[in-house]
């Protein structure tokens, strides 16, 4: 048995380490689109309120809307602020994953270039060997004909 058919099911298990990776770095993408759309929709509606607010204080509010705006506007700001931290957190989640895969990739890529030089290796050595029985062949042929061996 060959080195490089021996060393076959490590390959196997880091390409199979490397997709694993490759899927987590793509759902820690996804949760990092999903987080920075959320705080999208939260800063559009803050800003969607607060320009209703300046139409309804421009025909008049009451006191009691002012203080419930206020109130809102502070929630919303603090909610704001949670979806900001919420994505800086899913950001470095997706900055580790990315790490890990590319360390992933590069030990599959490392084993796949070690395997190559082998496999080349192997070829050269079976080459050389076909062709030393060639030889081997046609030498004694040619004796044969001579009449050197019999």
């Amino acid at each position: 048995m060959t080195r490089s058919t021996r060393i076959a099911p490590v390959q196997k298990v880091l390409e199979g380490k490397e997709q694993a990776q490759a899927r987590k770095l793509g759902l820690a993408q996804q949760a990092v689109a999903a987080a920075e759309g959320r705080l999208e929709e939260l800063r559009s509606y803050q800003a969607d309120y607060a320009a209703g607010f300046d139409k309804q204080v421009a025909h008049g509010a009451a006191v009691h809307v002012l203080q419930d705006y206020r109130a809102f506007m502070v929630r919303l700001v603090d909610a704001i602020r949670q979806q900001e931290q919420l994505v800086e957190k899913q950001k470095l989640e997706m900055a580790m994953q990315t790490a890990y895969w590319q360390s992933a990739a590069r030990q599959s890529r490392g084993l796949d270039s070690v395997v190559a030089g082998w496999k080349r290796q192997e070829e050269q050595l079976a080459d050389r060997r076909d062709q030393a029985a060639t030889d081997e062949r046609a030498l004694s042929m040619l004796l044969r004909k001579t009449g050197v061996i019999g």
